[in-house]
């Protein structure tokens, strides 16, 4: 069987830098960022902090991205955050 591509994602710089939230508290990197005003669609975004790139995806609604290669200490951190804000809904 032949692969077949779903989506080609383009890189696109920003006009302006959108309201980002994130993880403060891991050393390495945020475990993860809740950003607003990405153009709709976006499921990924390249993240600059402390003088390295790291690659983000987003798995749920609201802007909430998690690394993508996460560890199991990050994505329970993520599911922490995503839960006071589907608590507060």
């Amino acid at each position: 069987m032949k692969p077949i591509i779903r989506y080609a994602y383009a890189k696109r710089d920003l006009k302006k830098q959108p309201r980002i939230k994130y993880d403060r508290k891991s050393k390495e990197r945020p475990a993860w960022i809740e950003i607003k005003g990405l153009p709709k669609g976006t499921r990924f975004v390249s993240v600059g902090y402390k003088r390295r790139i790291y690659a983000y995806q987003t798995y749920l609604v609201g802007g909430l991205f998690l690394p993508i290669d996460y560890t199991k200490e990050e994505i329970m951190k993520f599911y922490d955050n995503w839960a006071k804000g589907y608590d507060k809904a």
